[in-house]
């Protein structure tokens, strides 16, 4: 082998190591991106989530009913005016 051969050798695994590297990154921020995408998705089923729950409560369910049923009770509930304070 000639230097020119043993340099276009070097080159070729210094390539194809970058290559590889450069690689790792894609899949991470397409990785990334997934989870940025799930968690906006969870986020808006959890608000859908917690406007139904509400909806059901002010049908005459209780939260006792709809654990019995087995349902999920939302982790925060659905947004709305705050309540008025005893203190007037």
């Amino acid at each position: 082998m000639d230097i020119e051969q043993i340099a276009a050798a070097a080159a070729a695994e210094l390539d194809q190591a970058r290559d590889a590297k450069v690689q790792t990154i894609r899949d991470l921020a397409t990785s990334g991106e997934q989870v940025m995408t799930l968690r906006a998705q969870l986020a808006e089923a959890e608000r859908e989530h917690a406007r139904v729950y509400q909806t059901a409560l002010r049908a005459d369910w209780d939260e006792k009913a709809i654990k019995r049923l087995g349902l999920p009770v939302p982790e925060r509930r659905a947004g709305g005016r705050p309540r008025k304070s005893d203190e007037s």
